[in-house]
């Protein structure tokens, strides 16, 4: 299972772009929402609860008449079977994060718990932009957390009103980019724009059925073919980094009070008083997720 603060991280950042490139076209003829976590009947008793969720709405609407366009997935568990069977869904999404193994100290005497480590020790490395790579989190002769490989794929619905799933040359509807290790996210980028122009389009669309403004509806289509993806990859880094940081204090935290636990469950009169484990000082503020370390 992804770590906490990565799944975090990960997903809010890429939500932050999609915002980013969507307030300007927010109007009373197109409202636009982001769900997290959220359900999609697909109907015959069938359901995805993808990470992420875009909807439209027409004008000022029920939510019922909201129109799913986008949605994604870290490790995309669920978005492949939502994309085929969801008709009004345009783009999906996956970012796939390969975390390295990590082999914790399991003496109950280590160093580490007679020296207690604190936030700081885990902040370090690239704390600036720009960042190329991901550093593994070593802290104490012991790696606490680090990641192999970071990849995005992009799938766009093809003019056969299907999606093609197939990563080749022969499918422009698909791409796969290298996050990490090293930056090859040309081809990703390329779809991105392109699903966020065909985005554009349908906000348009919408508008003009519901009688909007004629005159920004023209400007809207005067841009689209200029409109990109708001996407800093660099920047996409050093967030994961930065989540990898809290990934590692967090996972020291509850190995320090672990082996704590242990030196009072094995040494007779121990106090039962335990060392506060290292606090968060420097780290990003962390948003509630619905998974678990």
């Amino acid at each position: 299972m992804i770590p906490t603060p990565i799944y975090h991280h990960t997903v809010s950042f890429f939500a932050d772009c999609v915002k980013k490139l969507l307030t300007p076209y927010d109007s009373g003829g197109a409202q636009v929402s982001h769900l997290f976590n959220s359900t999609i009947e697909l109907g015959h008793g069938k359901s995805v609860v993808p990470d992420i969720r875009l909807n439209l709405m027409p004008g000022y609407t029920t939510y019922e008449r909201a129109v799913t366009t986008w949605i994604g997935e870290v490790d995309f568990s669920q978005s492949r079977a939502g994309g085929r069977e969801f008709p009004t869904i345009d783009a999906a999404f996956m970012i796939t994060i390969h975390e390295a193994e990590y082999n914790l100290p399991q003496d109950p005497k280590h160093v580490l718990v007679s020296q207690p480590l604190t936030g700081a020790d885990f902040f370090t490395g690239p704390l600036t932009k720009p960042v190329t790579e991901l550093s593994p989190v070593v802290v104490g002769d012991v790696k606490w957390a680090a990641i192999n490989a970071v990849n995005l794929f992009v799938f766009l619905r093809g003019d056969d009103g299907k999606f093609n799933f197939s990563i080749d040359d022969e499918n422009p509807n698909a791409a796969c980019g290298v996050l990490h290790p090293g930056i090859d996210m040309e081809n990703v980028t390329t779809l991105l724009n392109t699903a966020s122009q065909r985005l554009i389009n349908l906000i348009a669309d919408m508008m003009e059925d519901h009688h909007d403004d004629v005159a920004r509806i023209h400007l809207l289509r005067n841009e689209v073919a200029t409109v990109t993806f708001p996407i800093d990859w660099s920047g996409f880094l050093w967030d994961i980094q930065h989540a990898l940081f809290s990934t590692a204090l967090a996972r020291y935290n509850i190995w320090l009070d672990r082996q704590l636990s242990k030196q009072i469950s094995v040494e007779p009169g121990h106090s039962n008083r335990r060392k506060q484990p290292a606090n968060s000082a420097g780290s990003r503020k962390k948003k509630r997720s619905r998974y678990r370390m």
